[in-house]
């Protein structure tokens, strides 16, 4: 296995895939401040000695299509991300290919005897999605109950907020104007307090509950 693709083998490590609405709803400046929010929360993140080694990211975007920006790396590795913008919204095949990376991810570190949190999807929208959600969303909840995935979503200006609610129950947020460095710096926050928990004697760790998310939507 290359270095670049994990490290830290022996320490609880943390998976979470950003998955990023890059449709015509979403305007270029909304697209350039995310960008720099992301580039934002991994020079924050990896001024942390043991986060920059255990959490790992992956990448990916939708509009009419879905495109895997970045396949999952430690986050200090991470990509610099430029969200150009696209078409349609068509959102299941993209949460479909985040519940599959995080699946290929949870798979390389039972292989390599790593132990993990909970990993964590993020979905960011700013649209009605064109493709009917019921069906994933079923998926999600069924995976949410078995302990083996958190997802969060952030409602950006024009967002579906029963779509996204359906997909992550209370853990709803709306974004402040256009401001996407606090909820990144909510999720670098979160990221810290989990790794602080010492908890290395089980497999996947339940610290992400839904009290983190309270004084949500």
């Amino acid at each position: 296995m290359n270095n670049i693709n994990l490290e830290s083998a022996s320490e609880m490590h943390m998976a979470c895939v950003f998955l990023i609405d890059t449709s015509k709803s979403m305007q270029a400046f909304q697209l350039s401040a995310i960008n720099d929010a992301l580039a934002k929360f991994k020079l924050d993140i990896t001024k942390d000695k043991m986060l920059r080694e255990v959490l790992d990211i992956a990448v990916v975007e939708f509009n009419s299509s879905v495109n895997v920006v970045q396949e999952f790396l430690p986050v200090k590795h991470m990509i610099q991300i430029n969200f150009a913008g696209g078409d349609g919204t068509v959102m299941s095949p993209a949460i479909q290919k985040a519940i599959d990376l995080v699946t290929e991810r949870l798979n390389l570190y039972r292989r390599m005897g790593v132990p993990f949190y909970k990993p964590w999807v993020i979905l960011v929208s700013g649209s009605v999605p064109e493709d009917d959600t019921t069906d994933i969303a079923q998926v999600v909840k069924q995976l949410e109950q078995q302990g083996r995935i958190q997802m969060i979503s952030l409602g950006v200006e024009n967002y579906d907020s029963q779509t996204l609610h359906c997909l992550s129950g209370s853990k709803v947020m709306k974004a402040k104007e256009y401001d996407f460095t606090s909820f990144f710096d909510w999720v670098n926050k979160s990221m810290y307090e989990m790794s602080d928990d010492v908890t290395s004697d089980y497999e996947i760790s339940d610290d992400a509950t839904d009290e983190a998310f309270s004084g949500w939507m």
